[in-house]
């Protein structure tokens, strides 16, 4: 089970449903739900048209038409008024609903905007503190939904979410429970050079990685996990190290650090328990195939890395 704040585009996050912030007629309109309209196709439309709209703090949920998400859950947000119309309970009833929605549908991934902090003017820190609330008291009970991500349009709305986190965990009077994960990004010489990124079985793909076990080092850890998950030997380049942290639920934070590998054998044997498939990939289809945008940073960093050291 995991809560995440991410930078991203969240139309193109392949989860079992995304979050629309919609106006009430479910028709399109500015912002993320125009995004997600165009991104989807007139199909969408055309479904919406028969759900004759939806009130503030309501939700539905319709197909995913040309998204990489399976459903898009439909929430118009409240319009900011100065606070004291009730547009904290519409906005919490907007996360709950749309998670109720989803837990119904069998949905275990959804990603989340930051529902009215747009056009609607809902102050940032106040929505992030009821978006948090919100979500990480479902998680603690759901059983269907597994993973929420809250998908930010800017560096300003992720570190308000990330705040939210910090204080939901203060104020629960535990300190802040420290992960470590430890992989590569592994890369194949050539011109140009291939990059291995594999699908989880539940359905991201990323870079091999898994946690630190007992007094292992991070490069202990990392070529261990490459081997489990790829059946890769490698050989690590430690001057490239890149950590991404997170927080995967309240109350934890995790960092994940990759160094830079170089296979040493050949053959990719995956771990199916808990890999479905693998591709070896030039830069440009490896970054559109890598789910989340942290990882498709360290992706960029280490391909710049690679330009820098070819002799």
């Amino acid at each position: 089970m995991g809560f995440s704040v991410e930078l991203g585009d969240i139309t193109k996050y392949r989860a079992d449903a995304i979050v629309n912030a919609a106006n009430t007629t479910l028709l399109g309109g500015g912002g993320v739900d125009g995004a997600i309209h165009r991104a989807a196709g007139p199909g969408l439309l055309e479904e919406c048209r028969g759900l004759h709209g939806c009130p503030a703090g309501g939700a539905k949920i319709t197909k995913g038409y040309r998204l990489p998400a399976a459903h898009v859950i439909h929430t118009p947000g409240p319009v900011w008024r100065g606070g004291n119309e009730g547009e904290d309970k519409l906005l919490a009833s907007c996360y709950r609903n749309c998670l109720r929605v989803a837990e119904e549908n069998g949905c275990r991934s959804v990603a989340f905007p930051s529902i009215s902090t747009g056009a609607y003017r809902f102050p940032l820190s106040r929505a992030a503190g009821i978006a948090v609330r919100e979500i990480a008291g479902f998680l603690a009970s759901s059983k269907v939904v597994r993973d929420v991500t809250v998908v930010c349009l800017d560096a300003e709305t992720k570190s308000a979410y990330e705040a939210a986190l910090a204080r939901r965990r203060d104020a629960a009077g535990a300190g802040p429970k420290r992960e470590k994960s430890c992989g590569a990004v592994v890369a194949k010489p050539g011109n140009p050079p291939l990059f291995l990124v594999i699908r989880h079985n539940r359905g991201h793909w990323a870079f091999p990685k898994g946690h630190v076990e007992g007094a292992e080092t991070e490069e202990e850890t990392a070529r261990r996990e490459i081997r489990e998950e790829t059946g890769l030997a490698v050989e690590l380049d430690t001057r490239f190290r890149r950590v991404v942290a997170y927080s995967p639920e309240p109350g934890v934070w995790k960092d994940v650090v990759y160094f830079l590998a170089r296979p040493v054998t050949e053959t990719v044997t995956l771990q199916a328990s808990e890999i479905q498939d693998s591709r070896w990939c030039p830069f440009s289809e490896a970054l559109k195939l890598v789910t989340f945008d942290n990882d498709r940073n360290v992706l960029a960093e280490a391909e710049r890395y690679l330009e820098g050291n070819i002799s």
